[in-house]
């Protein structure tokens, strides 16, 4: 008998299809440690299986490699805080307490995968928590 669980990750459709345990582990230990520098290898190890296994494993499950998860997952957890900050938290802090290290390369893969500038985003919750402070406009006729 198989030992499996029944997870989601960013990059999944919640089908209910049953992922192996290792994948699992593997998960798990992304999700526990988004900002970590981890390797496929890395990652692999844990999980207890071979790298070319969990490539084929998260391709099956997920449609992206380990790598292009974790990528999605920080991605997601940077968004995620930009839309729940009402601090001034500077953005290249919140990429790099995320695991991006170079901001350049961060705000380009940001831009690609939301298709709007990080800075643009923070800009615009900042005006949605404005204009949620002043309360609601009555328009006058």
């Amino acid at each position: 008998m198989q030992d499996h669980e029944n997870i989601v990750g960013p990059g999944e459709p919640d089908d209910g299809a049953a992922v192996p345990a290792s994948l699992a582990r593997a998960v798990a230990f992304i999700d526990t440690h988004p900002a970590a520098s981890l390797s496929t290898a890395s990652i692999a190890s844990v999980a207890g299986v071979s790298s070319h296994m969990l490539e084929n494993q998260f391709r099956t499950h997920f449609g992206v490699s380990p790598l292009q998860y974790l990528r999605q997952l920080r991605l997601e957890g940077v968004r995620t805080e930009l839309h729940a900050s009402d601090t001034a938290t500077p953005l290249t802090e919140i990429a790099r307490r995320w695991g991006f290290a170079h901001f350049g390369r961060f705000t380009d893969t940001y831009t690609t995968h939301f298709g709007q500038h990080p800075e643009a985003a923070a800009r615009a919750h900042d005006s949605l928590n404005d204009a949620s402070r002043q309360g609601p406009h009555r328009s006058r006729r």
